[in-house]
């Protein structure tokens, strides 16, 4: 019975000790889980004064930058009221050129737009105008080239005229000037010195083919006279420089069928003025010949 007394006794106790350990187990834990929530809360309190601290020392900067800046208008103010009006007027004027200048760097900066818009048509425009030169160039060399393939084929077809031999009433004759008249103009076939033959007049005629037996040559359509009652003085003129006064002249004229329309004109202009003449009339594709005699009575 005491064994059992003396187990129950330590039972007993060991229950108190394991009751008061938990308790302060317990209190220990509600202690720290208090003391934690407390000091969170005094550090969000200490963060909350220091944030309004930090702010109250930049409102109170703020306001006496404020204030600094209100003394500094006013004092402004003074000064611009206590200004001579002329220094006041050169300021506005100042400021007005300033408006001025930021209104033409605007205009300029269009204008330098425009400009070199401009440019680029101009560049434009000479790209497309030294195009247009170049197939014009092209043009008139397929031109060229056309009318001397057509100029061969012509030849290869032409026939051939002679001139009359000689004038039966040879006792008046005092020369012969041949001439052409082709293109609407007159051309003098031969040079002349002192009234003779002096070789073929290669100022007006373009030599084709200067070969042994003879020699062919075409005139030129940008030389000789135009045929017209205006020029009637520079033909005069050019048939005396050949052989002198008009008395006892024989023309011996080829016409061509391009200009049957200009040999009125001409007959008025050299018939009054006292020439004779002969004429042939030539068609196209045909060639007119020189025999080559040794005097001026036959051509």
């Amino acid at each position: 019975m005491r064994r059992a007394d003396a187990g129950d006794s330590f039972d007993l106790m060991l229950d108190t000790i394991c009751n008061t350990f938990g308790g302060i187990v317990l209190i220990t834990i509600l202690l720290a889980v208090l003391t934690r929530n407390s000091v969170e809360s005094k550090e969000q309190q200490l963060l909350e004064q220091q944030q309004a601290v930090v702010l109250q020392e930049q409102r109170d900067r703020l306001l006496e930058k404020q204030e600094m800046l209100q003394e500094d208008m006013a004092r402004l103010q003074d000064a611009a009221e206590g200004l001579p009006a002329e220094i006041r007027e050169r300021w506005e004027a100042y400021s007005e050129l300033l408006e001025r200048e930021q209104v033409l760097q605007t205009e300029i900066a269009s204008r330098t737009d425009e400009i070199d818009q401009l440019r680029t048509e101009i560049a434009q425009m000479i790209a497309e105008s030294e195009a247009v030169e170049q197939e014009l160039e092209e043009k008139k060399k397929a031109v060229a080239d056309a009318r001397e393939k057509a100029e061969d084929a012509v030849g290869a077809t032409q026939s051939a005229v002679v001139l009359p031999g000689e004038r039966d009433n040879a006792g008046e004759i005092r020369g012969m000037i041949g001439v052409i008249i082709r293109y609407d103009r007159l051309y003098v076939w031969h040079r002349y010195v002192n009234g003779r033959r002096a070789g073929l007049n290669t100022d007006d005629f373009i030599v084709l083919n200067d070969g042994w037996l003879q020699t062919t040559v075409t005139p030129r359509p940008d030389r000789g006279i135009p045929i017209t009652q205006e020029n009637a003085g520079r033909i005069l003129q050019r048939l005396v420089q050949c052989c002198g006064r008009p008395r006892g002249i024989i023309l011996d004229v080829g016409l061509w069928s391009d200009s049957f329309d200009v040999w009125p004109t001409f007959r008025q202009i050299v018939v009054p003025a006292g020439y004779h003449y002969r004429l042939l009339l030539i068609k196209d594709g045909e060639r007119l010949y020189d025999r080559g005699a040794d005097d001026n009575y036959h051509q």
